[in-house]
């Protein structure tokens, strides 16, 4: 497929990042990306559990720096989400983005199918990512628990903090 040569092409591609987490970029255009240092401290922490890490300068392939530059732009601006009446969703980085609505559809079009919003008890969000299926199943009224559940933290907090933003309280699990 063409998409899938185009990402192992960018795989390919990169930048120089310096041991401080700064783009070794010439010029006065270099963005400057708040959430790099976190994300690459957070991956020299899985190294360090099995061997001493040492900080050297790295690659840094340009589909992540994109995927940086991305997630910045979305938390700082949000995405405005149709099934929530266009308010916004803040996703992370590395937490998947709803960027495609047709599977918001579906969950909008199953929760109006309940004749009363008593009928709907619990739900759970089975990795929640940002939290976006449990806030539109809370804009239905869910008389019972929402929880959301993630392996990965970020998208807890993502979750969290999007909850929080929109209102609801949502039990996270890991």
């Amino acid at each position: 497929s063409v998409q899938l040569n185009i990402a192992q092409e960018l795989g390919r591609i990169g930048y120089l990042v310096d041991k401080g987490h700064e783009l070794v970029i010439q010029g006065e255009n270099k963005p400057e990306i708040k959430v790099m240092k976190q994300v690459i401290e957070e991956k020299c922490q899985l190294y360090n559990k099995y061997d001493s890490y040492k900080k050297p300068n790295y690659f840094l392939p340009v589909n992540m720096l994109m995927g940086l530059i991305s997630s910045q732009e979305w938390q700082k601006n949000g995405i405005e989400i149709p099934n929530l009446n266009n308010q916004l969703i803040y996703p992370f980085y590395g937490v998947w983005s709803p960027t495609s609505n047709e599977y918001l559809n579906l969950v909008d079009l199953f929760m109006k199918s309940f004749k009363q919003s008593s009928d709907i008890v619990n739900t759970i969000d089975i990795g929640c990512g940002t939290g976006i299926l449990s806030l539109i199943a809370a804009k239905y009224g869910v008389s019972g628990e929402l929880i959301g559940i993630d392996n990965y933290p970020n998208a807890i907090e993502c979750t969290k903090m999007n909850a929080q933003v929109h209102g609801q309280g949502l039990k996270m699990k890991t």
